[in-house]
């Protein structure tokens, strides 16, 4: 990637007054997918630094900008994140207005570097950096800014997207350090509750979820990831397992509208929760006998118990979703009828239960003893789980379904259970502690 300016992970690229066609690469870095190419992006400032693509740019207009945006964001928690991102957003609003004097700079410098080292969150940790990092590589900017007592103009749009690593790594946009932050403060309803606010199914989350958010974690720079996936389990446990008030849908049936979900998956089970939470009358359509869809029939016992995963379904439930197992769509059950009976949308999120075929000769000659993984994963969640005691059992693949299939049969007796994979262990597709 070629940059005009990047202080990002303290490795400094600087091109200013180079010719454009000698800049020098910067390989590592990678805008957050959040600001897509199609925004025409010129300039980043963030967590860890500042990026400059194009030199049209005011960098004190920017500064201030940003610390206008931290400081609406402060949680307000702690005396450093509360008052002096406050007090750096005074200092470079009075640079920018051109009443700033140099005196200013060297304030706004030690005050930037208390707030990072003594802020209760990585919030106010991080925040300072890039304007320490302003401060030091663009310091003629902000000088000429005192001296010419005159306000700084900049013509360009500012987006604010309030994000971290882990945050932009999750599927489901997760605000995880806030989740975190409640746990460590002890609060774990508050915890779940954040939680709930990008899915109702924390607790399957915090079982199964194959966590890209601790690939991307900052921890891991200093010594391992954070295990954000089993906080968001205990924040779910904390309240399963205690006797307390459980959260009521206070706009529950508030709306005549009717809506069907086709599916009791996790895309259907949230999406009915959030319809349920919005007053809609919503009913859920399963043609299993079991919540979940591929987490309740393709995962197993050992790792997400089916009795939490049908307690977390009624908790769907108990918001305002009706659901109905064992109610296939599609021949007595159609849309058109759906419609006859009031229902005005429908969600359809049949999931995904179909194995993939090897390409290998003699996978459709119906040997006995052949089963396809996701059939045999099913099988035996709802109708009968093979008779492997004493048997060799060999899985082909390497993925994370080859891994429960291996370790199903390795809990139920099997004599032995071999895995054939076609690559090197290197190359693998399932996770790591799957394998292990």
């Amino acid at each position: 990637m070629k940059v005009l300016f990047s202080s990002w992970n303290d490795e400094i690229i600087d091109n200013r007054g180079v010719d454009p066609a000698n800049w020098k690469d910067a390989p590592i870095l990678k805008l957050p997918a959040e600001f897509d190419k199609g925004n025409n992006i010129t300039a980043f400032m963030g967590w860890s630094g500042i990026i400059l693509l194009k030199d049209n740019i005011n960098i004190v207009d920017m500064c201030t900008r940003f610390i206008e945006k931290v400081q609406y964001e402060s949680c307000g928690k702690c005396y450093s994140g509360r008052i002096g991102t406050a007090v750096m957003q005074k200092l470079l609003r009075k640079i920018a207005s051109g009443e700033g004097e140099e005196k200013d700079l060297t304030q706004l410098s030690a005050l930037a570097d208390n707030i990072s080292n003594t802020s209760k969150c990585s919030i106010g940790q991080t925040s300072p950096i890039p304007i320490l990092h302003a401060l030091k590589y663009f310091r003629d900017d902000f000088v000429t800014a005192v001296k010419n007592k005159k306000p700084v103009s900049n013509s360009n749009r500012y987006e604010s997207k309030w994000t971290a690593p882990c945050y932009a790594a999750c599927p489901t946009g997760m605000d995880i350090p806030s989740y975190i932050e409640f746990i460590k403060e002890w609060r774990p309803l508050e915890s779940l509750k954040r939680i709930r606010e990008a899915s109702p199914m924390a607790a399957s989350l915090g079982r199964a979820c194959f966590h890209p958010c601790e690939n991307n974690c900052r921890r891991e720079n200093v010594e391992r990831a954070i295990s954000i996936c089993k906080l968001k389990r205990f924040a779910w446990d904390y309240e399963d397992l205690h006797s307390i008030s459980k959260p009521v849908n206070e706009n529950k049936h508030i709306k005549e509208d009717k809506v069907a979900v086709f599916g009791a998956g996790p895309a259907g089970l949230s999406a009915a929760y959030y319809l349920a939470m919005m007053g809609y009358r919503v009913t859920v359509f399963e043609s299993l006998p079991v919540p979940g869809g591929m987490v309740g029939v393709g995962i197993p016992q050992y790792r997400v118990p089916k009795e939490v995963l049908q307690r977390e379904a009624d908790f769907i439930r108990d918001m305002g979703a009706e659901i109905k197992y064992n109610t296939p769509v599609g021949k007595d059950i159609t849309i058109p009828k759906l419609k006859e009976q009031g229902y005005k949308a429908f969600f359809i999120s049949t999931g995904a239960h179909l194995s993939k075929k090897m390409g290998a000769e003699g996978e459709d000659a119906g040997y006995d003893g052949f089963v396809r993984g996701i059939d045999y994963l099913r099988d035996c969640v709802i109708t009968k789980c093979y008779e492997v005691r004493g048997k060799r059992i060999i899985v082909v693949g390497g993925g994370n379904v080859a891994m429960d299939c291996c370790r199903t049969p390795v809990r139920n007796g099997a004599k032995e259970v071999t895995v054939v994979y076609r690559r090197t262990k290197k190359e693998l597709p399932a996770d790591p502690h799957e394998v292990h």
